[in-house]
């Protein structure tokens, strides 16, 4: 009789241990996982939505390709690839060193200029005079001040040219017209 008694401790012991352990790992902090942040949609961007809103930030505006050099390999890889906005430290035709991007970027600031040529290594906030948008069907755009503050304008699909009179060396932000460039 000992025995079963004893027998019949352990069994419910256990039986306690392994309930313990599941409601432990159901309910503990550490072992849950956080859920995945949304996405978010800057303020600017939502107020432009997708079309061409706002004023062009562009002159000289021309679609397709500016020249034959380019490849298309991957986002900030120092090539303007497609489904890219690169700005460029030189105005059209000679464009410079360039920046590639294919996301919202709330601070040029802390970006640099890195495709060869003039201008290689300069901070891109302030300091664009060009741009390529690469994407074929989203509108790109550039804000005077960070965090997509100031005057910002519209860069149509796959247009290049160079940046007017109230962007060039003034663009401190880039966001994307159409939420899959996040």
């Amino acid at each position: 009789m000992k025995y079963l008694s004893s027998g019949r401790a352990v069994m419910a012991g256990l039986a306690a241990t392994a309930l313990m352990a599941s409601i432990a790992a159901t309910t503990s902090p550490a072992m849950a996982k956080p859920p995945k942040p949304e996405p978010t949609i800057p303020a600017a961007a939502q107020a432009l939505n997708t079309g061409p809103k706002g004023a062009t930030a562009g002159t000289n505006v021309h679609t397709g390709t500016p020249s034959g050099k380019w490849a298309a390999v991957g986002s900030q890889d120092g090539l303007c690839d497609v489904g890219d906005l690169c700005l460029y430290y030189v105005s059209a035709p000679t464009y410079g060193s360039g920046y590639d991007t294919a996301h919202n970027d709330q601070n040029l600031f802390n970006n640099r200029f890195i495709f060869a040529g003039s201008g290689q290594g300069a901070i891109v906030g302030n300091n664009a005079e060009a741009y390529w948008n690469r994407d074929p069907r989203a509108f790109a755009y550039v804000c005077t001040e960070i965090n997509y503050g100031g005057s910002c304008g519209w860069l149509a699909p796959n247009s290049f040219g160079n940046l007017n009179s109230t962007y060039s060396n003034k663009s401190d932000s880039v966001f994307w017209g159409d939420s899959t460039n996040l």
